[in-house]
């Protein structure tokens, strides 16, 4: 007949074996726990940068730049002419512009390292309708690749875009805001437009964020 354990043996069995349990355990629980730190750690720092930059983006300093003469780049801050663009037919992009040359003058009492185009003036429109701008630069995001012109930045798919309705009649002098990324100081920045009508123009002036 088998033997039968008291109440105090069970629970000694029973204690020994967790005991067991644990101390196989231990090591990798801890392992893991140091893990999830260093994973935590590394998250928090990555947020504190990203806080940090967007913070320093929203109070840096801002600047508008209009056209050389011609209407050509580099931007100037003493110019309000705008830069025109025309499209191609209904549908179709016109030919791209370039707007900044990466040459430009800040006026800033430090040298900025991001240049970052953030806001657009429509100043005038030729025709009542729908335009559709894009806009390319030649540094996307703070990649490393660099593109030479507003097509390959394109062909890459590396450029954003606005759409606006815009009545002829009136003033449409409006801020719209931009999307382009994170850019260096020396980008290009190039643009182009299509419209509802063909053949329509579209004038702009040009507001840059930068900051170190």
């Amino acid at each position: 007949m088998a033997a039968v354990l008291s109440q105090a043996e069970v629970d000694a069995g029973i204690a020994a074996i967790v005991k067991t349990d644990l101390d196989a355990t231990a090591p990798t629980t801890a392992t893991s726990l140091a893990g999830k730190i260093i994973t935590m750690e590394a998250t928090l720092a990555t947020i504190q940068a990203d806080a940090l930059e967007i913070k320093t983006h929203l109070n840096s300093a801002g600047r508008w730049f209009g056209a050389s003469a011609g209407g050509a780049s580099p931007g100037l801050l003493t110019s309000i002419t705008p830069w025109v663009l025309t499209s191609g037919a209904i549908g179709v992009y016109g030919a791209a512009v370039e707007v900044l040359s990466g040459g430009e003058d800040c006026d800033l009492p430090f040298t900025p390292s991001f240049f970052e185009p953030h806001l657009i003036n429509v100043t005038d429109v030729s025709d009542d309708g729908i335009y559709k701008v894009r806009i390319a630069s030649s540094l996307w995001d703070g990649e490393d690749h660099t593109y030479a012109t507003m097509a390959d930045a394109i062909t890459a798919n590396k450029y954003t875009e606005f759409v606006r309705s815009f009545d002829s009649t009136r003033s449409p002098s409006t801020a719209i805001p931009l999307q382009t990324g994170i850019t260096t100081k020396g980008s290009k920045l190039w643009m182009q437009v299509l419209d509802s009508n063909g053949a329509s123009t579209i004038s702009v002036l040009v507001g840059v964020n930068s900051y170190a």
